[in-house]
């Protein structure tokens, strides 16, 4: 992995123990239109309907 991957690994590492990366990344999606029923399907892994 070498010392550029070992480092990466440790500050993720880090960061995902002590809490302060936490981020919300996804949003609820009304399906008003096409596009946002997909991303909703794909958000939550339905089938198409």
């Amino acid at each position: 992995m070498g010392k550029l991957g070992r480092t990466t690994s440790y500050m993720l590492s880090d960061i995902t123990s002590s809490g302060e990366g936490d981020v919300d990344a996804f949003v609820e999606i009304t399906p008003d239109s096409l596009l946002h029923n997909i991303q909703s399907d794909i958000l939550d892994l339905e089938i198409a309907r």
